[in-house]
């Protein structure tokens, strides 16, 4: 098929003052990557994008979508996003005709009206909502010749994407999948790709500064108790020879294995060693409470071990040096005395407000979050919160707070690190660490999607070095070795910092050139549009 060398005439027609970094280069940028990826997908190939965040992805979805005159179901893994694609959509065009959005919010019965009597050209769906009209027999089948699969790193498994890609393929559709982290071989795989698009769009320099925190006298008198009864159950453990004896800690694969050997013993020790291992994984939990998360935190867990029913909490709650611990932990806060982390987490988001930034800091639990929006609404600051579950309503009113500039920061779990447009976020910090690539990669890129340089605040203690793969033993994780007695990076970064023309990137498993060739048996093509 011959290729198309010229610009389709309905992108003249778009609106781009529209966007919010209507910058006429990377406009020009987006058009040609979505031509050559038009031309891709007319030569029927499987095509991901790769892309960094922020590049405007969907955007050269819509305007491959716009080019080929194909209707397309644009499938999407949460449901603001849906709802934030076709606003970008109306924003385009000026019209939102032809668009659906497909959710659990509509009933089955409307969803059913809406596939056969709107003949829509552009669908905007959660894959679950899909694959239950799939199994309902109301879903169009041959109706959608393209499948746009966003943040398609999730392909895996169970994951709706998987059987949602499979049907596709199966029915001749072509796939198009999107992601700024397209080197996951088992989602490349899972989505049928045939061919790399890779698009460098320059987007605003994102500079990482580490904080490293050095924990006080207080938390290492605590952190010893922790040491203690975690060592006095890796040695039961030992002894059940479920693992070595040559160190108390333990990996999580090492506990999944000593389980599964746990498993095979006769009855009742196969009961005791399940239970030790179970009080492992709880112990190890609370001591990443504790020293990574606030005194705070520690003190919830522990006082909800009184209302858990599995056996080994009552060896917990009845040990001598739990309860010691637990007293220690009360006094501290009985003493108004500040958790290390939390005091210079405190100090470094109001250094940023201070300097004109806004920020969102990311935590891994809900209670953390709470207790440090207090904290520093307590010293000033006009914050909020952005957690998932039952509380994901609040997150479009938090997004409005922020760019209408009335708070200064989020503090959010990962709810808001992918696919959430916010683009006037200027400061990241990590309270808690990232635990893999993909993560990383989706927090970093709220920052700097406009045209300043996007600051990256990753905050870190200098925890001991058994400490294998950092807050919760994980063997995704790789080691993180001790770092050095005195405080490393710049605790505030010098603002001149922020007008470098050098990034300064984490170290990643990969070279730039072993990232452009690393993928056997699938054509890159990379578009370098520097």
């Amino acid at each position: 098929m011959a290729q198309i060398t010229t610009e389709p005439a309905i992108w003249s027609s778009l609106d781009w003052s529209q966007l919010y970094d209507n910058d006429p280069m990377r406009n020009m940028q987006r058009r040609q990557i979505a031509l050559e990826v038009l031309n891709q997908i007319k030569q029927g190939q499987h095509v991901a994008l790769d892309a960094k965040t922020g590049a405007g992805k969907a955007i050269i979805m819509i305007l491959a979508h716009l080019g080929l005159e194909w209707n397309t179901l644009f499938v999407v893994p949460t449901v603001e996003l849906a709802y934030q694609h076709q606003k970008l959509f109306q924003k385009l065009t000026g019209h939102h005709r032809g668009t659906l959005v497909m959710t659990g919010n509509k009933s089955p019965l409307k969803r059913t009206m809406l596939w056969h009597d709107d003949n829509p050209k552009l669908v905007f769906a959660t894959p679950h909502v899909i694959m239950n009209d799939i199994n309902k027999k109301i879903y169009p089948f041959g109706y959608f010749p393209l499948l746009v699969i966003d943040e398609f790193h999730h392909a895996h498994y169970h994951y709706p994407f998987v059987p949602l890609a499979e049907r596709a393929n199966r029915g001749g559709a072509i796939i198009c999948s999107l992601s700024a982290t397209a080197d996951d071989l088992f989602a490349l795989k899972n989505c049928f790709v045939t061919k790399i698009v890779k698009a460098d769009i320059k987007m605003p320099k994102k500079i990482s500064c580490t904080t490293v925190v050095q924990p006080t006298k207080s938390l290492s008198q605590a952190d010893d108790y922790c040491r203690d009864l975690l060592t006095i159950t890796a040695e039961e453990l030992a002894d059940l020879h479920l693992v070595s004896k040559t160190t108390p800690w333990l990996t999580e694969h090492q506990l999944i294995n000593a389980n599964e050997v746990a498993e095979q013993l006769p009855y009742p020790k196969n009961k005791d060693a399940v239970s030790a291992i179970g009080r492992y994984r709880s112990l190890s939990h609370m001591r990443y409470l504790l020293n990574l998360c606030s005194y705070q935190n520690y003190l919830w867990y522990a006082d909800n071990l009184y209302n858990r029913t599995e056996k080994y909490t009552e060896w917990i709650i009845n040990h001598q040096r739990f309860n010691e611990l637990t007293n220690l932990v009360r006094q501290f806060i009985a003493n108004d005395e500040p958790h290390p982390k939390v005091a210079q987490f405190i100090k470094t988001a109001c250094y940023r407000v201070e300097q004109g930034d806004n920020f969102i800091a990311f935590v891994k639990e809900k209670i953390t979050g709470r207790y440090l929006a207090e904290q520093l609404s307590n010293h000033g600051l006009k914050v909020d919160v952005a957690f998932g579950g039952a509380e994901r309503k609040h997150i479009k009113e938090v997004r409005q707070l922020m760019e209408s500039e009335l708070i200064n920061g989020i503090i959010a779990t990962s709810v808001l690190a992918e696919g959430v447009s916010l683009p006037s976020v200027d400061t990241i910090i990590h309270y808690d660490r990232p635990l893999t690539k993909v993560e990383r990669i989706q927090k970093d890129g709220r920052a700097g999607r406009g045209y300043k340089p996007g600051l990256i605040i990753p905050l870190m203690l200098n925890y001991p070095s058994e400490w294998a793969g950092g807050e919760k033993t994980s063997p995704a994780v790789p080691q993180q070795p001790q770092l050095p007695k005195s405080n490393t990076g710049w605790l505030f970064p010098p603002e001149e910092m922020l007008k470098t023309e050098k990034t300064n990137t984490p170290n990643l498993p990969f070279t730039e050139e072993d990232d452009k060739t690393s993928f056997k048996g699938i054509p890159r093509l990379i578009l370098d549009n520097k």
